[in-house]
């Protein structure tokens, strides 16, 4: 894959104070298979990372953590219409996991919601009800976005 078919994904990475810190980062994300380009800035706290089609974003989560920093995250809920069975579960699941930053999606067939966590700042209610109607579904916003809690306490105990 050339650099110009790369997606991007915003990893927004709490705890780093120096340049230290940054290289830790951008060297941690680096190594993760099929990264092809890892850049931190320390101001905005964020990490722009080039990736390949294939690369799973909770593996760039797993690499800033291990490199002892965390990855705020938010939390959203839909409600998913027009799914009938199990095989309807899994392409409205892959539709959602397609996005670049999301991390874990949980469709529920019986309750006809669907839950996805994702790096803060990389979706939006907009593009994953967007994701649902590509798959042929109907979607709509349960809840607005939630910053992950134990990432926001733990940026305010570092400030």
């Amino acid at each position: 894959m050339n650099q110009s078919s790369a997606l991007h994904v915003q990893v927004p990475v709490s705890g780093m104070h120096c340049a230290s810190c940054v290289s830790r980062v951008e060297k941690a994300l680096a190594a993760v298979p099929g990264v092809q380009q890892a850049a931190v800035n320390l101001a905005s706290e964020k990490a722009d990372v080039s990736v390949a089609g294939g690369v799973d974003a909770a593996a760039l989560q797993a690499a800033v953590s291990d490199a002892g920093f965390a990855v705020r995250t938010e939390s959203f809920e839909l409600q998913v219409r027009g799914m009938h069975c199990a095989s309807c579960v899994n392409r409205a699941e892959k539709a959602l996991a397609a996005l670049p930053g999301v991390l874990t999606v949980n469709v529920n067939l019986a309750a006809e919601k669907a839950f996805v966590e994702a790096f803060s700042g990389n979706v939006d209610n907009a593009q994953l009800v967007a994701a649902i109607a590509a798959a042929g579904y109907e979607a709509a916003p349960l809840t607005e976005h939630r910053e992950d809690d134990s990432e926001r306490r733990g940026k305010n105990k570092a400030s």
